[in-house]
C-alpha cells in the first residue's frame, strides 16, 4: 500500500515540474519575442519650404526586440488637406482593445467647427507578434477609453441643439456600436428630446427609457466625457 502510494506520488511531482517547466517555456519566449522599443519617425514634404509639423505626409515606426532587432515598420500616410486643428503628430501606446498588450495610437488633430478629434489605430497581435492597423476606431469621434468597463465612449457635438454619446465594445476583434444617446432640442416646444439605443440581435434599438433613467445610467455632460486618451507619449511636437 504504502509502495503505491509513494508511486502516485512521484507521478504527481513529475507531471508538476513538467507543467511548470512548460509554463516557463512560453512566458520566457513570450518575454523574449514582447517588442521594447519603438523608434517614431516623421517623414516631411521635400518640396515645403519650411519644415514645421503641417509638412509632415507620413510616420514611420519601427518595433523592435529587446535586442534591438527590428519587428516590424509601420508607415501611416497623412491625409491632411483639410487642415486639422491642433495637429501634434502625437504618437501614443496604449492598451486599446484592453487586453493587456500595448497599441499604437497616431493622433490625427481635430476638425470641423465643433473641433472632433480623431486616432489612427494599430493594434496589437499577441499571436503573430505584429500590429494590425484597425481602420474602424479611425471612424470614432472624440474617443476615450473607459478601462473599468471596457469600453470605448464617444461623444460629439452638431449645433448647441443636438448632439450625443456613443459606446463601442470588441467583439471577437471587431469594434462595434453598442449603444447611443442622441440629445435634440425641439424648437417649438423648447424641450430637450433625449433618445437611446442599444445593440440588440445585431441591429440598434430604440428602448423605452425615460430622459431620467437615461441621464442615470449614462451620466451624461460629465468629464469622463470630455477627456482625451491617456498613454505613453512615443513621439510629439
Amino acid at each position: 500500500m504504502k509502495k503505491n502510494i509513494f508511486i502516485i506520488l512521484y507521478i504527481i511531482t513529475l507531471l508538476f515540474l513538467s507543467a511548470c517547466n512548460q509554463s516557463n517555456q512560453e512566458l520566457s519566449a513570450h518575454e523574449d519575442s514582447s517588442p521594447a522599443t519603438y523608434d517614431v519617425q516623421p517623414v516631411r514634404d521635400e518640396n515645403a519650404d519650411w519644415k514645421d509639423i503641417t509638412t509632415i505626409t507620413e510616420m514611420q515606426i519601427t518595433v523592435a526586440d529587446k535586442n534591438n532587432k527590428p519587428i516590424q515598420t509601420m508607415v501611416y500616410k497623412y491625409d491632411l488637406s483639410g487642415v486639422p486643428a491642433a495637429f501634434t503628430g502625437k504618437v501614443l501606446l496604449a492598451d486599446v482593445n484592453f487586453d493587456g498588450c500595448g497599441d499604437v495610437l497616431l493622433d490625427l488633430g481635430r476638425y470641423g467647427n465643433q473641433g472632433i478629434k480623431y486616432y489612427a489605430c494599430y493594434l496589437s497581435n499577441p499571436v503573430t507578434k505584429q500590429y494590425e492597423e484597425a481602420p474602424e476606431f479611425q471612424e470614432i469621434q472624440n474617443p476615450i477609453l473607459n478601462t473599468a468597463a471596457q469600453e470605448i465612449l464617444s461623444s460629439w457635438r452638431n449645433s448647441a441643439s443636438s448632439y450625443g454619446y456613443a459606446k463601442y465594445r470588441w467583439d471577437n476583434g471587431s469594434l462595434e456600436l453598442a449603444a447611443q444617446v442622441t440629445v435634440d432640442y425641439d424648437i417649438e416646444t423648447d424641450e430637450e428630446q433625449i433618445t437611446e439605443e442599444q445593440l440588440e440581435h445585431g441591429k440598434m434599438v430604440r428602448t423605452d427609457a425615460g430622459k431620467e433613467a437615461i441621464q442615470n445610467e449614462w451620466q451624461l455632460d460629465t468629464e469622463v466625457w470630455a477627456g482625451d486618451i491617456a498613454g505613453k507619449v512615443l513621439y510629439e511636437e
